[in-house]
C-alpha cells in the first residue's frame, strides 16, 4: 500500500458528498433549467463580487473559456512559465482560441508586479503581437503552492487596467490561497475580469469548475462550452457535489496545511513490510514522522532513491523535484540569526557536535544573566572576560584567560556575590577588591585563601 501525495485531485468523495449528490434537483442544464447548477452559478458568482459563472466539467475549460472572452486569435496572453494555462492544458489557447503566449519568470511562481509588466506591450503595431490580457495563478501549483501576496495582485492588476489589459484568475486552488492569507474571495474577485475555480481540487468533489465574469462573457463562454461538447443535461448530481464541498470542505483546508508541513503516519495493524509515501514532483519541505507499529519504515519518494525513515523516528526532509534528500544535507551551512530572535529550543537525549572549528557560546555581561538560571547553563562573560557556568544555585568560572595552557590568573575585583559552599575552599591571588554591595560568603569551616 502507497500513501499518495502527488495531487488532491486523487481525492474521493464522502459518503456525505454522495448522499448529497444522490438528493439532488435535476434538470438540462443545456437549457438552463437545472435548478441546482443554477443556484451553484449564482452562489459562486456572488462569492467573488462577479455578476455571473457557468458550471464547468474541469478547470482546464473553465481557464480556456474565460481567456478566449478575453483574447482573440493572433492577440497575446502572458503567463508565468511553469504556470497551468501554458504547461498543462496541451496548448489549448492556440489550439482551439488561436491565442498566443508568451511567458516570464519567476522563484517558485512568485507573483512580482513588476514581471509581468516589464514585458506587456499592449499596442504592439502591425508587427508585434500585442498583450490583451495577464493570467496569474493563485495558488501557483507547479511553483509548489504558492499563495500570490494580495499587494502585488492589486499592484498588476491596477497597472494593467490602466494599460487596457485584462486580467485572469486562475484560482482552481484560490480556496487554500484564502485559507493560508485570510484574503476574502471578494478582494481577489475585484482585481479579475475572469476568474475559474476549481471544487476537485481541495475541494473533494468529483467533477467541477465554474468561469466567473460579467452577464456578456458568461453568455459567450456559454456558447462556446457547448461548441466544445461540454454540454451538460442532469448535472446537478455533481453541482451539489460541489455545494457540499462549499459548504464543509472550505474550513478543512486549515488541517489539510498543517498536514502538508507535519505529516504524522500511523497504522491500525502491526505492519512489517517498507511503505511508499509519493509525494509531488515539486519543491518542498517535510516533517514525517513515522509512528506507525511493528517495524514497518517509512520510504518518501518521488521516483528516486529516497529517503528511509525507521519506525518511531521523525526526518526533516527536503524534496527538490527529483528525488528526496535529507533537509540539513541539503541547508549546508545553517544561519538561523534574526530568524528566532527570542526563540527557545529544548533538545532532549545528548548531543554531538564534530568537525574542527568551534561552537560559540551565548555571551553578555555580568548584569545580561538570565533572571531564572538553573544548573547546567554555561556562557561567555564579557565583564569578567571568562567562560562561567551555573551551578548549586550560583555562577562560578569555568575558565579565563591562559598563557599556552601554563598560566591561570583571576580577577582582582569580586563584583558579584560568591558563596564557598560546605565542603568546598577557595584560593585567589591577591590583593581583592570586593565591589560595594557585593557579598563574599565562606561557609563555616571552609577555607577562603589570598596569596
Amino acid at each position: 500500500m502507497a500513501i499518495d501525495l502527488r495531487s488532491d485531485t486523487v481525492t474521493k468523495p464522502s459518503q456525505a458528498m454522495r448522499d448529497a449528490m444522490a438528493k439532488a434537483e435535476v434538470g438540462d442544464d443545456v437549457y438552463g433549467d437545472d435548478p441546482t447548477v443554477n443556484s451553484l452559478e449564482e452562489r459562486v458568482a456572488a462569492m467573488f463580487g462577479h455578476e455571473a459563472s457557468l458550471f464547468s466539467p474541469t478547470g482546464s475549460l473553465a481557464n480556456q473559456l474565460a481567456i478566449r472572452t478575453l483574447v482573440k486569435p493572433g492577440e497575446e496572453l502572458l503567463v508565468e512559465t511553469r504556470s497551468h494555462i501554458v504547461r498543462a492544458e496541451l496548448g489549448a489557447a492556440a489550439t482551439f482560441s488561436g491565442i498566443t503566449t508568451r511567458t516570464w519568470p519567476s522563484q517558485d511562481g512568485l507573483l512580482k508586479a513588476e514581471d509581468p509588466l516589464a514585458i506587456a506591450h499592449e499596442n504592439a503595431g502591425p508587427y508585434l503581437v500585442s498583450t490583451k490580457a495577464i493570467a496569474v495563478e493563485n495558488t501557483h501549483n507547479f511553483g509548489g503552492g504558492t499563495v500570490q501576496p494580495i499587494d502585488e495582485i492589486a499592484k498588476l492588476s491596477t497597472a494593467a487596467h490602466a494599460r487596457g489589459i485584462s486580467m485572469h484568475l486562475d484560482g482552481a486552488r484560490i480556496w487554500n490561497a484564502h485559507v493560508a492569507s485570510g484574503v476574502t474571495f471578494a478582494e481577489y474577485g475585484k482585481h479579475f475580469d475572469t476568474i475559474s475555480v476549481c471544487l476537485s481540487k481541495g475541494l473533494g468533489a468529483p467533477i467541477g469548475s465554474v468561469m466567473l465574469s460579467t452577464k456578456e462573457r458568461v453568455a459567450e463562454a456559454r456558447l462556446w462550452r457547448k461548441r466544445y461538447g461540454a454540454g451538460m443535461r442532469q448535472v446537478g448530481i455533481i453541482a451539489a457535489a460541489a455545494h457540499y464541498a462549499l459548504d464543509n470542505n472550505i474550513v478543512r483546508l486549515v488541517d489539510d496545511h498543517a498536514r502538508a508541513l507535519f505529516l504524522n503516519l500511523t497504522s491500525a495493524v502491526s505492519l512489517t513490510t517498507t511503505r511508499d509515501l509519493i509525494v509531488p514532483a515539486i519543491n518542498k519541505n517535510y516533517i514525517v514522522k513515522n509512528d506507525t507499529t511493528g517495524s514497518q519504515s517509512i520510504r518518501v519518494i518521488v521516483a528516486g532513491v529516497g529517503v528511509t525513515i525507521p519506525n518511531g523516528k521523525t526526518a526533516l526532509i527536503y524534496n527538490d523535484g527529483t528525488d528526496i534528500t535529507y533537509q540539513l544535507d541539503h541547508l549546508g551551512a545553517l544561519d538561523l540569526s534574526g530568524v528566532l530572535t527570542g526563540t527557545t529550543f529544548t533538545f532532549t537525549g545528548d548531543g554531538t557536535f564534530s568537525g574542527t572549528g568551534q561552537v560559540k557560546l551565548p555571551a553578555g555581561t555580568t548584569g545580561q544573566r538570565s533572571g531564572s538560571p538553573a544548573n547546567g547553563m554555561i556562557r561567555y562573560n564579557s565583564t569578567l572576560s571568562q567562560f562561567e557556568g551555573y551551578g548549586a544555585g550560583q555562577w562560578g568560572g569555568i575558565g579565563g584567560a591562559q598563557a599556552g595552557g601554563a598560566i591561570m590568573t583571576n580577577k582582582t575585583t569580586a563584583s558579584v556575590s560568591y558563596t564557598i559552599a560546605s565542603g568546598e575552599n577557595g584560593l585567589s591571588v591577591g590583593p581583592i577588591t570586593v565591589d560595594s554591595g557585593v557579598t563574599i560568603t565562606v561557609a563555616t569551616d571552609q577555607r577562603w585563601l589570598i596569596l
